[in-house]
């Protein structure tokens, strides 16, 4: 099957193309995509794959580039990308969740569905109106 270029967000216009993903899983589970204007990136579909390769920070750190597959197109965008949240690894990463975790349970997220579907609407409608 020929390789489909996952970053396009062109190919998720009609969908995730289950097919592609369901074929990686059953044949390339752990598959090399080139990029036309990168190095190239390994993406795992296997969901035993992925949860191993998550708990291992050590292995699959996110401290270099961070967890972005496009590369930063500076030094100051590489250190920005270090500093967020979800691209640290422990400590720094455990320290942080442990002060936010309490803002996150589903029963504050389900509190949060009116202000986050207003601001959603919001914004699409903003799209539509050419004021975004």
């Amino acid at each position: 099957m020929d390789r489909l270029n996952l970053v396009d967000p062109s190919l998720y216009l009609d969908g995730v193309p289950r097919d592609y993903f369901r074929w990686l899983r059953d044949n390339d589970p752990v598959a090399w995509h080139d990029e036309p204007d990168g190095p190239g990136y390994w993406v795992l579909t296997r969901f035993d794959d992925v949860v191993a390769a998550n708990r291992d920070w050590e292995l699959y750190s996110n401290s270099l580039k961070g967890s972005s597959i496009e590369e930063a197109r500076s030094d100051e965008e590489l250190i920005a990308r270090r500093r967020m949240f979800v691209n640290q690894d422990p400590p720094q990463h455990t320290r942080y969740r442990k002060l936010v975790s309490a803002a996150f349970t589903p029963g504050q997220i389900r509190r949060m569905v009116p202000l986050i579907e207003q601001t959603c609407t919001r914004l699409v409608d903003g799209l539509l109106d050419g004021e975004v």
